[in-house]
């Protein structure tokens, strides 16, 4: 459904299609969204609230600004520590960040997880993390289509 309103001469369009969901700074697994639609959805996706990668500090969706680059071990080394992650359907990896745009592919899935130390090399990996974000999404197509919330396991990339 699309809503529309006129406003000053200007036309206002809303999708009503929206969804959320929390991720917990500590869990590993994070979640994936998974579009069971025949057709690709495009998501804009806004990541509210503060978390932690460790136990001293706290960070938006957009990580720690002063160690832009993860050390062997983390989920994604070489990109920001403490950031939103996205893994696209390809499998590849991107840094979020606090809002973006993602597209889910007819029958595919995205995840979402923060990129700590998986396996505690480097660090307490996520049994120190505290915190958590709220990822709220809206469609750009206006589809209404129900993505289903899953977890996700998650392995380090090379």
């Amino acid at each position: 459904m699309k809503l529309s309103a006129m406003l000053f001469g200007v036309l206002f369009s809303f999708s009503a299609f929206a969804g959320s969901h929390f991720l917990a700074a500590r869990s590993s697994t994070g979640f994936a969204l998974y579009n069971p639609a025949a057709n690709d959805v495009t998501l804009n996706v806004n990541a509210l609230g503060m978390w932690s990668y460790r136990e001293q500090d706290v960070f938006t969706a957009a990580g720690n600004p002063t160690r832009p680059h993860a050390l062997k071990g983390y989920i994604v080394p070489g990109k920001t520590e403490g950031a939103l992650l996205v893994r696209l359907s390809t499998g590849q990896f991107q840094v979020a960040g606090t809002n973006f745009q993602v597209t889910i592919p007819s029958h595919q899935k995205i995840a979402f997880v923060i990129n700590d130390d998986l396996n505690s090399i480097v660090g307490n990996g996520f049994k120190d993390n505290h915190g958590e974000l709220l990822l709220k999404w809206t469609t750009t197509d206006n589809k209404d289509v129900k993505l289903n919330i899953e977890e996700q396991d998650f392995d380090i990339l090379d």
